[in-house]
């Protein structure tokens, strides 16, 4: 479990099918991703899944992201291990977009993630999602490629991002532009 002033990370479990249902059921949050939204009944077999993979196969792994002050997870934040890389998502209910959470989120997982896994960290989206690259800016994330694929008759266009800078790096950045705030 990693907590921040505001949040806590930690496995997903049955109480959070309501929550979950809210972020992974809303077609805002699905378009700029490979799935559509789900439908309610299929919170509970998604996070049956996750859990099977805490206990099987930790190269692939999804965790909440629970909003402290209203005990409610508003984030799910994902791993996968491809070809010695660690690539990270982050998908986040709408109704908290705009507050800095992802960014606090995934500041706080990086630096889990490069001491259990001691891999490059990269992280791919669609080029329409304007906030998620935002939030790949300010963690330090350069754009690395360009990617356009076929997937049956469709075309995909994905860009690719990969950490620029160490972790820790990343983590004093970060507080160094808070202090400044309140200075």
């Amino acid at each position: 479990m990693i907590k921040t002033n505001r949040l806590t990370i930690r496995k997903l479990g049955f109480a959070d099918c309501r929550d979950y249902y809210e972020i992974f059921g809303n077609p805002n949050i699905s378009r700029y991703d490979d799935f559509d939204p789900i439908r309610e009944g299929e919170s509970r077999a998604n996070i049956e899944r996750i859990i099977d993979h805490y206990n099987k196969n930790a190269s692939e792994l999804e965790f909440a992201v629970e909003y402290r002050e209203e005990q409610k997870v508003i984030g799910v934040l994902a791993l996968l291990i491809e070809d010695g890389t660690v690539y990270i998502g982050f998908h986040f209910n709408e109704a908290y977009h705009g507050r800095g959470l992802a960014t606090e989120a995934v500041i706080a997982f990086l630096p889990w993630l490069h001491k259990t896994y001691h891999l490059p960290i990269k992280a791919v989206t669609d080029p329409a999602n304007q906030s998620s690259i935002r939030v790949l800016g300010k963690l330090g994330f350069q754009l690395e490629e360009k990617i356009v694929r076929r997937a049956g008759s469709s075309v995909i266009r994905e860009l690719r991002f990969a950490l620029a800078r160490p972790v820790a790096a990343v983590a004093r950045a970060r507080t160094a532009r808070r202090l400044k705030r309140f200075a």
